[in-house]
């Protein structure tokens, strides 16, 4: 699995791979990432707008949706908490109504 946060990495990858021939497609994870983080989509938007980006391009797979939530610390767990419980999932799943992956899962 490889992790994507941008069309020119996802391209990238797709033409890396179809640079191997006979190798099965990359499989994609969009990255979702935290409003002034290092890197990952920052809203659902944005992660629908390269989803579809991905199903266009040749030599990779969209397979799901991940992000790291280490970083959101503050005072209040509780708070923190509820800033990340089921935002990949949350992602996965407007990724799946839009019929972008069926099998696309969040973790």
């Amino acid at each position: 699995m490889c992790c994507v946060d941008s069309l020119e990495g996802a391209k990238a990858i797709s033409d890396g791979f179809g640079q191997c021939s006979g190798a099965p497609p990359a499989r994609l994870l969009i990255e979702a990432g935290m409003r002034h983080g290092r890197c990952g989509v920052r809203t659902v938007e944005e992660g629908l707008a390269l989803a579809r980006a991905i199903q266009s391009l040749p030599h990779v797979e969209l397979h799901g949706v991940e992000g790291y939530e280490g970083l959101i610390v503050s005072d209040h767990a509780s708070q923190d908490a509820a800033a990340v419980v089921g935002l990949p999932a949350d992602r996965a799943a407007a990724l799946r109504s839009l019929g972008l992956g069926s099998s696309v899962r969040g973790s």
